[in-house]
């Protein structure tokens, strides 16, 4: 039929009946699969350029008129305000210059961005002191991205011996204060080495050491004699978990009598807290 040929394998219902009536055969139909297609959606393009954040770039590939600004998280805002969690880190370049630097990261919880100071030492030959790493823009925009992963830094990948990389410098937290502990402390999900009832269960093999272990024990000696005993390696958040709820009154040892009574009965884990992407009480 003008000069293309026609398969026919379907006709309607009045036609059927026709066929039928005169010629005694109704036509069967024949079955013709349709064709599968597969949209193969295009990636976008590297974020290489240094101008604004990843979403933001993202943004303009997705909307070319009218770009709307990075979504940012109000509950996670309106809970935490300009809450930080900080922590003193050292390098870990193994360069004999950057031996005596600290340095002091800034977590803040509303929005994931960090910020890094560095301590003025005295007398240490160098003229440091000062930020060495500017806070990422608020909302989220250009946030310092995790090169293990290849995505920006969360609050939970912060804690006690975590060894991270922030501006090209490679360093290794060794100290929290007390707000950023008590926060962990809350929050068991994200910050399991914070929980005193998930680290009892892996101390449970202690129990037949009861009566000879020393009453007092250091965190170190504590830390050795569990992984001889055991085999568990506790992590310096976690140490500092079991010290902090098992320490002799005014000492940093442990109290081995108040460890085993939270072996033999964990304490209950806290209370959960809101969460960003939880609804708002009224």
């Amino acid at each position: 039929m003008y000069g293309r040929q026609l398969f026919v394998y379907d006709c309607d219902d009045a036609t059927k009946e026709f066929y039928e009536k005169y010629m005694g055969k109704r036509p069967e139909p024949v079955s013709v699969p349709e064709p599968v297609y597969q949209h193969i959606q295009l990636t976008p393009p590297p974020h290489t350029s240094g101008l604004g954040s990843e979403e933001d770039s993202l943004g303009s590939c997705l909307q070319v008129t009218t770009r709307k600004p990075p979504h940012r998280d109000l509950v996670r805002l309106m809970m935490h305000g300009n809450k930080a969690l900080r922590y003193e880190a050292v390098p870990e370049n193994h360069v004999p210059e950057d031996a005596h630097r600290k340095f002091v990261i800034e977590v803040f919880l509303a929005d994931g961005t960090i910020l890094v100071g560095e301590q003025h030492i005295r007398n240490s030959g160098c003229w440091d002191g000062g930020k060495f790493k500017e806070r990422d823009l608020p909302g989220g925009e250009r946030r310092q991205t995790n090169p293990a992963t290849g995505k920006p830094f969360e609050p939970e990948e912060f804690f006690v011996g975590a060894m991270l990389k922030i501006s090209h410098m490679p360093m290794r937290i060794i100290r929290a204060d007390e707000y950023s502990l008590k926060y962990m402390e809350t929050d068991p999900v994200n910050y399991p080495q914070s929980a005193l009832h998930l680290i009892v269960q892996k101390l449970t093999g202690l129990l037949q050491f009861e009566g000879e272990l020393p009453a007092m024990m250091s965190p170190e000696d504590f830390r050795d004699t569990t992984a001889d005993a055991t085999g568990v390696k506790l992590t310096d958040q976690e140490l500092i978990t079991v010290l902090r709820s098992c320490c002799e009154a005014e000492t940093a040892d442990i109290h081995m009598a108040k460890l085993f009574e939270f072996i033999k009965d964990p304490p209950p884990p806290p209370k959960p807290t809101i969460k960003p992407g939880d609804p708002v009480p009224q």
